[in-house]
């Protein structure tokens, strides 16, 4: 991913819920649907054994010089410290939730990415990798058919509100980025 392909929130983030219900197109919805695994798209699959071997070198063995980072130099830090030190904790600590509950404790947000036209679990480069690892059988998403793209929802949300009334437990957020060039995308970040 280049420097082109950064994704940027738009402004204003507490006014995302009624920008999305607003104006989705009439044929895109957004909701609960059951899926067998294999129509998702797992491009970070490849990266496990890269990851691990980036955290044994570097996150257990360096020391962090903090006067050296500054925001001037922060995609340094980002990309030798942070990155390789995050992906390994957070895959050990979703495949432990994983295995323990047999699920994650929040719903698996998917959509559909009309550029490279696959289902894409979002946010989820972890996610990814612990259910191509661990799951099988059908598996529920919280899906936006982007486009309108044809998936059979078992649940379609009409509105924010009751969005947010069938998640009563976590807090829904919901964000609209720049990458794409209408307001398609939904990202869920579903909470507690």
């Amino acid at each position: 991913m280049g420097p082109s392909m950064i994704i940027k929130h738009l402004p204003n983030s507490d006014s995302h819920e009624r920008l999305f219900f607003n104006y989705k197109h009439q044929n895109e919805y957004l909701g609960l649907a059951t899926v067998n695994k294999d129509m998702l798209s797992y491009d970070t699959v490849g990266n496990i054994k890269n990851e691990i071997k980036e955290f044994l070198t570097i996150g257990l063995f360096t020391s962090i010089n903090w006067d050296n980072i500054s925001v001037d130099n922060f995609e340094q830090y980002k990309n030798e410290y942070k990155v390789p030190i995050e992906n390994y904790c957070k895959l050990v600590w979703l495949t432990k939730d994983y295995i323990t509950n047999q699920s994650f404790k929040n719903p698996l947000g998917v959509h559909w990415d009309t550029r490279e036209n696959k289902w894409v679990i979002h946010p989820g480069g972890s996610r990814q990798k612990v259910i191509d690892l661990f799951h099988t059988g059908p598996l529920e998403i919280l899906a936006f058919n982007t486009g309108g793209i044809e998936l059979n929802f078992d649940r379609v949300f009409l509105n924010y509100t009751e969005l947010k009334n069938y998640f009563k437990q976590y807090e829904i957020i919901e964000k609209i980025d720049k990458k794409h060039p209408r307001l398609r995308l939904f990202c869920s970040e579903i909470k507690f």
